[in-house]
């Protein structure tokens, strides 16, 4: 006889397709059905770049302060590419015009205005 015992656990909101198996008693089995509610929890929290990096801009740069081997990309307000940095570590410094422009950090962007 198989004992089954219902498990509820908080996990983080995953989107996309997941393969699920279970396992007993070092025994590998496929999951048949599934049960799944949303708790109102989200494990994730929403991390501003600003809150981990220093941006700050004059009147012909962007500034980006406190990088640990990091990809930036400045994009303008149309989507073109201004400049891209690979590994940067410390400070990176791009020259631009005034305007309003996009930094992504390892995916991430914000907006900012020079």
């Amino acid at each position: 006889a198989t004992t089954f015992v219902k498990s509820e656990v908080a996990i983080a909101s995953l989107s996309g397709i997941h393969k699920v198996s279970l396992k007993f008693d070092n025994h590998t089995s496929s999951l048949f059905s599934a049960g799944f509610t949303d708790t109102g929890i989200n494990g994730v929290n929403e991390v501003n770049l600003s809150d981990i990096y220093k941006i700050h801009t004059t009147k012909s740069k962007i500034v980006i302060d406190g990088l640990i081997n990091n990809k930036i990309a400045v994009y303008s307000s149309n989507g073109t590419l201004v400049g891209i940095k690979s590994s940067v570590t410390g400070r990176a410094e791009f020259k631009v015009r005034q305007g309003v422009y996009l930094v992504e950090i390892d995916q991430k962007a914000v907006k900012v205005i020079v």
